[in-house]
Parts: structure tokens; sequence; C-alpha cells
């Protein structure tokens, strides 16, 4: 539920308006270290590799065993949420709802593949 809660909140935000005199505050990772205004698409997949890779190995496990879902899924859920929350680029966070999305259909390779593709 989380997920889907993270991706709901992700859809309202691209409609609220923002006012022109709001100061837009620094972008920041799931760490909390500045990233780089300047940061491409690549760039930012480059910078997620390492969650990325972490979260295929929980998906992963999540689609080999059955009775391993009730234990890396809540893993699975907050990382999904913390990399949609630092994520700028229009493609990497259309392949993470991707992932969201299989996740919570449970269809685990499909979210694999979604998680590659942001990596390619």
């Amino acid at each position: 539920m989380e997920l889907r809660a993270a991706a709901r909140a992700e859809v309202l935000a691209n409609f609220t308006p923002v006012s022109e005199l709001a100061l837009s505050p620094q972008p920041v990772d799931m760490w909390g270290q500045r990233i780089d205004p300047q940061e491409t698409d690549e760039d930012e997949a480059c910078r997620l590799l390492m969650p990325l890779n972490m979260l295929a190995g929980l998906i992963g496990r999540m689609g080999l065993d059955s009775h391993a879902v009730p234990t890396h899924r809540p893993a699975c859920e907050e990382l999904l949420a913390r990399l949609l929350g630092s994520c700028r680029s229009a493609a990497v966070r259309r392949g993470l709802l991707d992932a969201v999305r299989s996740v919570d259909s449970g269809e685990y390779d499909t979210a694999l593949a979604s998680l590659r593709a942001i990596a390619a």
C-alpha cells in the first residue's frame, strides 16, 4: 500500500500548481546528499545504480521464493518510495513507477525488466 501511496503522491505532485515566487529547495538524494542541478538523465541513472541493484536483488528474491515475499516486501516498498522521492528524471521515474505497479501485481520479472531498462 505504501507504494501506491507514493505513486499517488507523485501523480498529485505533478498537478499541484507551484507559485512562481516560491523558491525550490536544493534537490537531495535518498542519503541527503546534494544533487547537481545540471544532472542529466544518464547521470541520475548512474547515481542510482547501487540502490537499483539492491532493489533488483530484493525483487529477484521475492520472485524466486514466494515465502520470502512477506520478509522482503517492506524493504522493497521503502526503497522504491525513497528512490521515487529523490528522482528527478522523467525516464527514471517512469521506470520506477512501472516497477511499483509490477511489484504490486506480483509480476517480479516485469519489475526487474523495468529496473534494467533504467540502468541500460
